[in-house]
């Protein structure tokens, strides 16, 4: 009991120190240099994963670097992701395009060299969005630092950027979609967003969720944020939910049908569970085992790639801080000892835990700002939003585990398919973090941050093999 008490009276004398003002002190600034230093460091990891991660070591390289090719050279997308609408593809094709007096007589380096110069550009539009994100929450200081830091070291977030992935358009611009959601909901209890802020979000939502199927759970989740909305009248809700889903669907709707016409299908007849040519491996579905329940024990035990196949929050568990399946720092072509992959698992699964508790002390946190408090509009939304969006991309999952499901691998569970829930989960953290003005009650915190922060870097820094 006594030290629940500590902790009581801790988590209250940081309510309480967040919500002075004053200016930045001395501990506050080295933070803010801690964490930009860090975000420094993210960069450089970036570009150096970029030269060494070529197009062959992603998930579904082949697939993926066939519809980069067709794309390349103007070609009919034919294979089992053609599902996928281009944009992506199309991001990453200009880049080639603009090294095709150079490269065009090499078309492997072509297309590393495309994907290395797409996905950094990526990666700088994500870091104004997250910026801007931050923005229209109110973070400042160390907080915004620390949002920024945590989200681009996140192993999840290196890994997925090393790859040619659809996701990745989406994981870049969900910031800027997030953020202007937050805008509209803040100006919605005075007034209905007018048609420039209605047209520009929709072709911003639009752009990123077509480009997959597992883009539909983020306009659900804004959806139904929206109408959670308190201080605004139903009227009002249902007539910003017309106007922004007209305007979405307007701009969504000639996407879906240039995409069918040019392929042959449409964005939903997946041909891994459509076309029987392509095998019966997924004739199956996912057992009530499969999600329920956790076994801690045996994910401690057996963290390795195919060995939590009989679990989704196993999978999910070991791939936060790790790399259960083998396409980042441990990757399956790299000669690595089943000792030392245990070994960096492990790391992984403590560095897991130790992000969980700091993830629900935030939520305790924020709930306790949303229940009062100034800011309790910005807690009410960040929270509702991480809930919403998180939960509906694991029941994306889980859904398509129901519809088709591979026993013997579980391959459908991954976080870079939906690597758009790592911003809004930090989000929730940075929410809650204070400034830290004197040391004596926020730097545990933040310091916490910084090594959660730079133990992702470790994980994410690929090594020549």
């Amino acid at each position: 009991m006594d030290l629940l008490g500590r902790a009581g009276r801790w988590i209250s004398a940081v309510v309480q120190e967040a919500d002075e003002d004053g200016p930045p002190g001395r501990t506050e600034m080295l933070l803010r240099r801690m964490f930009w230093t860090l975000v420094l460091l993210a960069t450089l990891v970036r570009g150096s994963n970029a030269i060494v991660y070529d197009v062959g070591l992603g998930h579904d390289s082949r697939s993926h670097g066939q519809y980069l090719t067709a794309v390349l050279h103007g070609e009919r997308i034919r294979n089992r992701v053609e599902y996928c609408l281009p944009q992506s593809y199309l991001w990453t094709a200009i880049h080639g395009w603009a090294m095709w007096p150079v490269l065009h007589n090499d078309e492997p380096r072509l297309q590393h060299v495309a994907l290395a110069l797409g996905n950094l550009h990526l990666y700088g539009w994500m870091l104004l969005g997250l910026l801007a994100l931050a923005r229209t929450v109110g973070l400042s200081g160390s907080a915004r630092a620390a949002f920024v830091a945590l989200t681009v070291t996140s192993p999840v977030v290196q890994r997925s950027l090393d790859m040619l992935r659809p996701e990745n358009l989406i994981l870049a611009f969900f910031p800027w979609v997030l953020a202007g959601a937050f805008r509209i909901a803040r100006q919605l209890p005075e007034r209905l967003p007018d048609w420039r802020t209605a047209t520009s979000f929709a072709a911003l939502l639009a752009l990123v969720f077509t480009e997959k199927i597992g883009g539909f759970s983020i306009v659900l989740a804004l959806a139904a944020g929206l109408l959670f909305l308190g201080r605004v009248s139903l009227r009002r809700k249902f007539l910003a939910l017309v106007l922004l889903g007209a305007a979405t669907t307007a701009v969504a709707t000639p996407l879906f049908v240039a995409h069918r016409v040019l392929v042959g299908r449409w964005f939903f007849q997946h041909p891994t569970f459509t076309d029987r040519r392509l095998g019966h491996a997924y004739d199956h579905r996912a057992p009530g085992s499969f999600y329920w329940p956790v076994r801690l024990r045996h994910i401690w035990e057996h963290p390795l790639r195919e060995e939590q196949r009989g679990s989704m929050w196993g999978i999910l568990l070991a791939d936060l801080h790790g790399d259960y399946w083998q396409y980042g720092v441990q990757h399956k072509r790299f000669h690595i000892t089943r000792a030392n992959r245990l070994s960096r698992q492990h790391e992984g699964l403590v560095a897991t835990a130790v992000f969980l508790a700091l993830l629900v002390m935030s939520i305790i946190l924020l709930s306790r700002r949303a229940r009062a408090g100034p800011d309790t509009p910005t807690a009410r939304a960040v929270l509702g939003q991480f809930f919403l969006q998180v939960g509906g991309a694991l029941a994306y999952m889980a859904l398509t585990c129901q519809i088709g499901f591979e026993p013997l691998t579980a391959n459908l569970i991954k976080w870079e398919y939906v690597s758009w829930c790592i911003p809004i989960t930090m989000l929730v953290i940075a929410t809650a973090t204070p400034r830290c003005r004197d040391g004596r009650s926020a730097l545990p915190l933040l310091a916490l941050i910084g090594g959660l922060s730079l133990f992702g870097l470790y994980q994410s820094l690929l090594i020549p093999q």
